[in-house]
């Protein structure tokens, strides 16, 4: 994903997108240095002969924020906040002798820890970490899921010391994890027995785990695992539009303990919009509710993100090209506000 959003504390909100003219671009609400949003995008470079476009950004604790992406290279790149600074420059974390090209994910599950995973041109999914004082000497191999890979990771933590990484692989998603001593021993299968062409997870709350995958006709279909089993799989349906209803990314998010909130970006040019809170969900059979459109409508990068209980933000690229942002305050949905681009426009 090109728009990448994160937030490290209460009433904070943070922006990374690529640029068209090579960098990596950066904006902000802080009501206390802002006032309000920046009101300005801020360049942060770039690695040392460019990058791929795919960005991940994480805050293991306040006021610090910790952005990686894939170089041309086949490295992974790094670029930090410390709470005055950016880093001057960005620091190489180095690729296993396959190199990496796709699937950036990083997690933190405690202060001063970060894991980032990422797919080799193997197919394996591969691991580094910073576990405070440094980063690991080299990339540990999480193997694959069975069959062709393809292309996707992400990570979750649903506690101090626990992973859990998903990935698409022959069929379906697939799941590996480590508890806190080891990782185990094979990839299992998620497989919802039918097409998924975009999916997310998330966790919401100790030993909980949700995945949302969207299939070809814009339904969205879920299942979780509470540490003993999965459930099966669950159709969530889509908005009241012909299929495809929905056709991009479907991010997910957890504001508090057993609460669920699910965007989609509609084929109307629409963001719609479902929630579980806290033993069903929203309306008669988990009906998707419209959260309108910016100006002109939506168009890619939908993304969505939480700073705190009862509250939502969400972001997304409109057709116009500028970065929109909408959000659910404890009361009720605010008007989309236009964030602008960076100069040059935003990238692939």
């Amino acid at each position: 994903m090109s728009l990448v959003t994160t937030s490290w504390g209460p009433n904070r909100l943070d922006i990374f997108t690529p640029g068209n003219d090579g960098n990596i671009w950066h904006t902000s609400w802080d009501p206390v240095m802002w006032q309000g949003w920046e009101g300005e995008w801020d360049s942060l470079g770039g690695p040392p002969g460019g990058y791929t476009g795919e960005l991940s950004a994480v805050s293991w604790g306040p006021n610090r924020l910790d952005l990686f992406t894939i170089g041309k290279d086949q490295h992974v790149w790094h670029n930090s906040w410390d709470g005055g600074n950016w880093e001057a420059a960005w620091d190489d974390r180095g690729a296993p002798a396959a190199g990496i090209v796709s699937g950036l994910s990083a997690v933190s599950y405690g202060v001063n820890r970060l894991d980032v995973f990422a797919g080799g041109s193997d197919g394996h999914i591969w691991h580094t970490s910073w576990y405070g004082d440094g980063w690991q000497d080299e990339w540990d191999d999480r193997g694959a899921p069975p069959g062709p890979y393809f292309g996707d990771v992400s990570a979750v933590s649903w506690g101090f010391d626990r992973l859990d990484v998903f990935s698409l692989g022959e069929g379906g998603i697939y799941h590996n994890a480590w508890d806190g001593n080891r990782w185990q021993d094979v990839w299992d299968d998620r497989i919802p027995g039918l097409f998924i062409a975009d999916w997310s997870v998330v966790s919401r709350g100790p030993n909980l785990l949700d995945i949302f995958g969207r299939d070809i006709d814009g339904n969205v279909w879920h299942t979780s695992g509470d540490g003993n089993a999965w459930q099966d799989w669950d159709n969530r349906g889509g908005p009241p539009l012909n299929p495809p209803a929905l056709i991009g990314d479907i991010p997910c998010l957890s504001w508090g303990p057993n609460r669920l909130d699910v965007f989609g970006l509609g084929n109307d040019g629409h963001i719609w919009h479902t929630s579980w809170d806290p033993e069903v969900w929203q309306g008669w059979q988990g009906a998707w509710d419209d959260r309108g459109m910016p100006a002109g409508g939506a168009f890619d990068d939908l993304s969505a993100v939480s700073w705190g209980a009862n509250r939502l933000d969400v972001f997304c690229l409109g057709d116009d090209g500028n970065v929109w942002h909408t959000a659910w305050d404890g009361n009720e949905w605010l008007g989309w506000d236009n964030q602008g681009a960076p100069p040059g426009g935003v990238g692939a």
